[in-house]
This record gives structure tokens, sequence and C-alpha cells, in this order.
């Protein structure tokens, strides 16, 4: 059941990222925004489970839908920024030397 806001609150974060990056052009800062909240929202989902030990369903599922608002566009904005960065190198081979590294 806490997959469902990760990916649900996933998708609609990536579809929004997405959308303003394309329409402000600027990766960079979209990037080290969604890290920051990425970083607050794992602190955030381990304060609520030590703290409250899953009594509160509603902490949980606002807590990994936040986390999956704002993790799940960092991926694609990674794999874009790398492959920006390493430019004569190949897409192909850039993101596959990022998904091996993890």
């Amino acid at each position: 059941m806490v997959l469902l806001p990760l990916c649900c609150f996933g998708f609609l974060g990536a579809i929004i990222c997405g959308y303003l990056v394309k329409r402000l052009k600027v990766k960079k800062k979209f990037k080290t925004i969604f890290i920051a909240n990425s970083i607050m929202m794992n602190v955030l989902i381990v304060f609520i489970h030590y703290c409250f030990l899953y009594e509160s369903y509603w902490g949980v599922f606002f807590s990994y839908g936040a986390f999956g608002f704002f993790a799940t566009p960092m991926v694609a904005l990674s794999l874009e920024y790398s492959c920006i960065i390493s430019f004569p190198v190949g897409e192909a081979l850039t993101v596959g030397i990022l998904q091996m590294s993890g």
C-alpha cells in the first residue's frame, strides 16, 4: 500500500517537473531543488516511521507521496544532465554507466 502514493505522486511530479524545466529552461536549479527536497522527505519518512511506528497511516501516506513527488523526477533530470555534461560520448553509454554504478 505504500507504493501507491510513491508511484502516483512520482508520476505527477515527473510531469510537472518536466513541464517546468522545458518551459523555464533551468535544469540545474530544478535539480538542486529536487535533491534538497528528496533529502528532507527521507528525513520525514524516518521520523514518521520511528516516532509513530506506523500508527499514523496518513502520515506514512503523505511522506511517501511527497518523497515520490520529489525523487522520481530526479532520475530523468539526472540522466539528461549527465548526457549534456558528457556530450561527445553517446547517450546510451552515459546512461548505461550511470545505471550500472547505481
